[in-house]
């Protein structure tokens, strides 16, 4: 009954409510699922994924960073606008009902929010901004200026599009967040390709995620990142693009002396085709937003390197995947019967890890399997039938594990 609807951050911080008594709002345009800026490359969206978090319209969900969810209660309608772009996305829903808005927003946007608090048009409006004094959204009159290594960028300084666009999307963790930081001054004040990379179309998020990976693993800050500035994604270490030069295929850095964690951000590289990150020194665990959103990949070798936790299975259901390679980590569990793989694999190797259990069937499914190498686990039971039944199946190795009974007649 309260005409006041709190509104909420879903990452544990609550604002003030707006005070006053409530007023008609007129909601005077409804475009919801609808935006200009659509693309078939790396960052395809429409105007509902930026905002409204959940609704993807057929295309590939990218999940908001958790503490970019903005959440406030609406009845019938609301309406945002983004001051800095003037870009806005409203939402209708039913005349007698409610409803949890999600909006993924920037901490460095500035903001204003309409919305129906009844049936009867009453309802309340809100300013969102920067504030420099809580380094977040806070409502607040003024959006600030923002202070990022020694430059300040106004509200609308042409930058600032391109700063809110990168940090909706991306946000440190206590693992790589001097890695973000790094990244971030770098690319806003020392970029001096920053102005021709497209918001739209992914190559702005693509650039800034590639530099924040090769900051985290340590390669900062040395000379080599620093001369990035002046050449095309494209043309960086590793990054093999398409033929037209915009988007990312190929990530090869084998034998490159990579340390530290995988910063999951490279899951937002949506058009790889290959990962490669082989014999280095990469610790962690393997978060599934690294692939879940990959649906070309075709190669995945992160052999080599000192992971652990649970094996990235969810990369071997991928439909185009040809090679999956964690030989020589410290992946441990077991092989879960309900697995599925992609029926193009060839190349399946989980050698030398701490794997246990049973070897599944379900293993041996894939037609075109021409490499299986299971050896050097801690794998038990018997070995299942089938294995002889596989074509192209060229090499197997099955050594030092606990297996017992006959080997299969097949």
């Amino acid at each position: 009954s309260d005409p006041e609807i709190a509104f909420k951050l879903l990452n544990g911080q609550f604002s003030k409510r707006r005070e006053g008594s409530a007023r008609p709002v007129e909601i005077v345009k409804d475009i919801t699922a609808k935006s200009t800026c659509i693309s078939s490359g790396l960052y395809s969206f429409v105007i509902s994924d930026i905002y409204w978090y959940g609704e993807t319209c057929g295309m590939i969900a990218r999940p908001c960073p958790e503490g970019n969810v903005n959440q406030f209660e609406y009845f019938k309608q609301y309406l945002l606008r983004d001051i800095i772009t003037g870009a806005y996305v409203s939402q209708s829903i039913g005349e007698s009902s409610s409803k949890d808005a999600n909006l993924c927003l920037s901490p460095f946007g500035c903001y204003d929010v309409e919305y129906n608090t009844d049936d009867k048009n009453n309802g309340l409006e809100f300013d969102l901004n920067y504030s420099k004094e809580t380094s977040g959204l806070s409502r607040q009159g003024e959006c600030d200026d923002v202070h990022i290594c020694g430059a300040v960028i106004a509200k609308h300084d042409t930058e600032r599009v391109g700063l809110n666009h990168l940090t909706q999307l991306v946000v440190p963790n206590k693992d790589n967040e001097q890695a973000f930081n790094d990244a971030l001054c770098w690319i806003m004040t020392a970029d001096t390709m920053f102005m021709e990379y497209s918001i739209c179309h992914g190559t702005l998020l693509q650039r800034f995620i590639l530099v924040f990976f090769y900051f985290s693993q340590e390669l900062s800050p040395t000379p080599d990142v620093l001369q990035l500035a002046t050449i095309h994604t494209c043309d960086w270490p590793g990054v093999v693009c398409d033929s037209a030069n915009n988007f990312a295929f190929h990530l090869n850095l084998p034998s490159r002396e990579l340390r530290g964690k995988l910063i999951t951000e490279i899951g937002l590289l949506t058009s790889l085709k290959t990962i490669d990150l082989s014999n280095n020194t990469l610790t962690g665990t393997i978060h599934p937003s690294v692939y879940n959103n990959l649906p070309h990949l075709e190669v995945f070798n992160i052999a080599s390197n000192n992971f652990g936790g649970s094996i990235p299975y969810g990369v071997l259901s991928n439909p185009q995947l040809i090679e999956f390679n964690v030989a020589n980590n410290r992946f441990v569990g077991t092989l879960s019967s309900s697995d599925t793989y992609s029926q193009n694999l060839e190349y399946l190797d989980m050698g030398n890890n701490l794997l246990q259990g049973r070897v599944p069937h379900s293993l041996i499914q894939p037609p075109n399997l021409k490499v299986i190498d299971g050896s050097r686990n801690s794998f038990v039971g018997v070995i299942p039938p089938g294995f002889g039944k596989l074509a192209n199946l060229r090499m197997l190795k099955l050594y030092q594990n606990s297996f017992s009974g006959n080997i299969p007649e097949d």
